[in-house]
């Protein structure tokens, strides 16, 4: 199994809780643990694909805070990118 929560970043509250099968996919879960109030949002690579940070970010409120792959010979800088 897996569980998946969604927290005000600020408070430490749960806002949301899903919990799946081990073979889910962690991008799928994504949209279930918003509540569309969000100003920032920080998960790991694994909810990472094309377009994600395009979505969340689309309103220029929110921050995009995913931590990301060093470019092959490169270094990651303090944003994870």
């Amino acid at each position: 199994m897996k569980d998946y929560v969604g927290e005000n970043a600020d408070s430490g509250i749960v806002h949301s809780l899903e919990t799946t099968s081990a073979k889910t996919h962690d991008y799928l879960i994504s949209d279930e643990l918003r509540h569309g109030e969000e100003t920032s949002v920080w998960v790991d690579k694994g909810y990472v694909y094309a377009g994600r940070e395009t979505v969340f970010t689309k309103d220029g409120k929110t921050f995009w805070g995913v931590v990301r792959k060093a470019p092959k010979g490169g270094e990651i800088d303090d944003l994870g990118g």
